[in-house]
Parts: structure tokens; C-alpha cells; sequence
């Protein structure tokens, strides 16, 4: 999935500057997060930051399948975003499927995400309120 969004935006077509992009997509992600959108999600996952990490994988997914079967150029980038932001804000279940059933189809090992899901959140990151600290086990850290 990642080469071949970074092979979009190579296109000679149908570029886009990917390092913006994925900014723009940071922000709509952590933007459902502060919606309240997720909560039951994450609730019901016991997991904040492997839900986050989905969504902000499912909307670049969206992206892809937008910009690509849209044939969307650079001039349709700002109306792309705006839509993107409000169906992840809307519909996050539906970008969370999107993705899983995009996970099902592609087999194991290649969707490295699939591994991260499946470990205990306590594994995953260690938070320390006293002095702001933030570990992370560095083999968890693949977003693709």
C-alpha cells in the first residue's frame, strides 16, 4: 500500500506531494480523535494509539482509492482533503472496514500492521505523566 501511494504521487499525472499529504492526513486523523468520533472504537478495542494509527492508514487508503479512481490531479487536492476530513469524521467505522477488509486480501506479512493490532497495548507504549516521557518498543513502530 505504501509504494503504491508514494507511486501515485510520483505519477506524472496524477502527483502530489506525498510528505504534505500525510501531514494533512496526521491532521484529520488526530482531528477524529478529538471529534469524540472514536471513542467507542477505542473503547471497545482497548486501544488508542493501534486506532489512531488505523484511521490515519485508512484515510491515506481512502486517498489513494479516491485520487486514483477519481483520476484527481493537484488542482483537486483542497476538495479531496475537505471530503476526506468529513467522511473520516463521519464515518470512521466505515474507513476502519475499508481498511480491514484491504488487510484480508493481502497476504500476511506484507500488511506489517496486522501484527501491531494483535499485541497487547501494554506492550505497545509506555507513558510516564511525571516527566512526559514516551517509550516505544522501535519494532512497533511500522505504520505500513
Amino acid at each position: 500500500l505504501a509504494l503504491s501511494l508514494f507511486e501515485l504521487s510520483q505519477n506524472e499525472a496524477q502527483n502530489f506531494p506525498f510528505c504534505t499529504m500525510s501531514i494533512n492526513i496526521t491532521k484529520i486523523a488526530l482531528q477524529v480523535l478529538h471529534s469524540g468520533a472514536l471513542h467507542k472504537i477505542c473503547q471497545k478495542r482497548g486501544q488508542v494509539i493501534v486506532t489512531l494509527n488505523d484511521v490515519y492508514m485508512g484515510a491515506f487508503y481512502h486517498l489513494f482509492i479516491i485520487w486514483k479512481g477519481g483520476r484527481k490531479t493537484i488542482a483537486d487536492s483542497g476538495f479531496v482533503l475537505k471530503d476526506l476530513e468529513s467522511f473520516a469524521c463521519h464515518h470512521p467505522k466505515q474507513l476502519l472496514q475499508q481498511l480491514e477488509e484491504t488487510r484480508d486480501q493481502i497476504p500476511t506479512g506484507v500488511f506489517r500492521q496486522r501484527s501491531w493490532t494483535q499485541r497487547q497495548s501494554s506492550h505497545e507504549l509506555h507513558v510516564s505523566k511525571g516527566n512526559s516521557k514516551i517509550q516505544m518498543n522501535p519494532s512497533l513502530a511500522t505504520i505500513f
